[in-house]
């Protein structure tokens, strides 16, 4: 908990420089924040927020500072509708790179925000591609399906669902054992929400499939549960397939159990 002051500094300094559509921070956040410092048992929150940058180029930053920042380092991603694929993924590599090179135990997002003003303008390379026929990678639907062999941890949970609202991607979370994941949004976003949850410690996660879509199945991330009892560990099978059915997704079921779902009638 020590951390937190520091952190909580480094985020007014950076809304007294950012206006607030530059600045996209949850509005509790930093209330949240202040609660832990009072309440050492209380649940720390997920510090995650995103900067947009016109320079040369429009940038959206991510960021989400782990518990123990500044003394670890911050996880930053960059994204841009003016950045191909590879693009992107270089200006992420040499941002993060500069990163590790910085002190740790001092705070370090302005810096880094510095080094995308000044170097930003070196990784557009390519002229957007014009022909209608050819759409940029980061344009593409897709939607992932994740099984892990349980999901109960709280902090993991809201983790989840701070990483999904960051990337702006759609889809739910089943906690219970076998946990569901599903991640709806650009390749992009979901491929990164991906490699943020792998990288959590689990028995067992894997990526059970991914898809390409012309349409969108979910609005929003939620949690969700269809439990026949307080008991979070047994799962309403039927009702989960008939959750799955309402947003066109049944398909899915037969991968993750082997059976055929079956919607649950008044006898059941």
């Amino acid at each position: 908990m020590a951390a937190i002051p520091i952190q909580i500094s480094e985020l007014e300094m950076l809304q007294s420089m950012f206006s607030p559509s530059e600045l996209r921070i949850a509005p509790s956040l930093l209330e949240d924040m202040k609660s832990c410092i009072d309440s050492p048992h209380a649940t720390y929150p997920l510090v995650s927020f995103t900067i947009n940058l016109d320079v040369e180029i429009k940038l959206e930053v991510s960021v989400t500072l782990p518990p123990d920042y500044p003394a670890v380092e911050p996880e930053i991603f960059v994204r841009s509708e003016l950045l191909d694929r590879q693009e992107q993924s270089a200006i992420n590599k040499e941002l993060n790179d500069y990163v590790s090179i910085l002190e740790r135990g001092e705070v370090c997002i302005y810096s880094a925000i510095s080094w995308l003003q000044e170097n930003a303008h070196r990784f557009k390379q390519h002229e957007p591609v014009k022909t209608s026929s050819v759409k940029i990678n980061s344009d593409k639907l897709v939607r992932i399906w994740i099984y892990s062999h349980h999901i109960y941890n709280k902090d993991k949970r809201r983790n989840i669902l701070g990483y999904a609202s960051q990337h702006c991607c759609a889809g739910f979370m089943l906690p219970g054992r076998p946990g569901v994941i599903c991640l709806e949004g650009y390749e992009d976003d979901c491929d990164e929400v991906w490699r943020k949850i792998r990288s959590m410690n689990w028995k067992k996660i894997m990526l059970k499939k991914k898809e390409e879509c012309t349409e969108r199945c979910f609005t929003t991330f939620e949690e969700t549960s269809f439990n026949k009892c307080k008991d979070e560990r047994h799962m309403d099978m039927g009702e989960f397939f008939k959750y799955l059915e309402n947003h066109n997704c049944g398909y899915i079921f037969k991968e993750y159990f082997g059976v055929d779902g079956k919607i649950p009638t008044e006898d059941d």
